[in-house]
């Protein structure tokens, strides 16, 4: 257990307004928050991702948003490889993928 945790950008408190005494209403306004929340940790995490050391990046955000916007530029770089270099920027790209595998399995 990592212990992660993604405070909402907005609380959800149970017993106000209209959600009083209605989970159903409570239950929404916390699915509400959840996507919310991540849609704006997602895209700060996308945003930052040129800017820090990888494996600093990876530190910065929750496991799941690593995850997601890593595949997001792992496409769009293998893209850009492809297009820039053909099959000679897939292998130097391929290195850089592994320079970056091993500095995440020595964190």
């Amino acid at each position: 257990e990592h212990g992660e945790v993604v405070p909402f950008l907005s609380p959800i408190d149970p017993n106000m307004g209209e959600c009083a005494g209605n989970v159903e209403l409570w239950l929404n306004e916390v699915e509400k928050a959840m996507r919310a929340t991540l849609t704006s940790v997602t895209y700060k995490a996308y945003k930052a991702y040129n800017g820090v050391a990888r494996k600093q990046w990876i530190l910065d955000w929750p496991t799941q948003v690593v995850l997601s916007v890593s595949q997001c530029c792992w496409t769009a770089q293998v893209e850009q490889a492809l297009k820039s270099k053909g099959n000679r920027g897939l292998k130097e790209y391929m290195k850089k993928l592994n320079m970056q595998l091993k500095e995440i399995v020595n964190l």
